[in-house]
């Protein structure tokens, strides 16, 4: 038997602003985010490491996830 499992609460779209994102990630019990496009295909990730760098180089709070998201993450089946 298969098991499915919910990761909405794991996925963003590339389009929110990163004060979003970071407050899903601190209410998760995992530290990042999966960014999806607007049919489900993986974009990037995002964690707060990702976004504090993103910080340090001008990125503000309002910018959206795509100015600092981990476009080459490891994948796996």
């Amino acid at each position: 038997m298969k098991t499915i499992y919910n990761f909405k609460h794991l996925a963003c779209s590339n389009d929110i602003a990163i004060s979003e994102a970071l407050a899903r990630i601190n209410t998760s019990h995992y530290l990042f985010q999966i960014v999806l496009d607007s049919n489900g295909r993986l974009l990037g990730t995002l964690t707060d490491g990702d976004i504090r760098r993103g910080i340090l180089n001008g990125i503000g709070l309002s910018d959206t996830v795509a100015s600092c998201m981990q476009t080459n993450p490891f994948i796996g089946e």
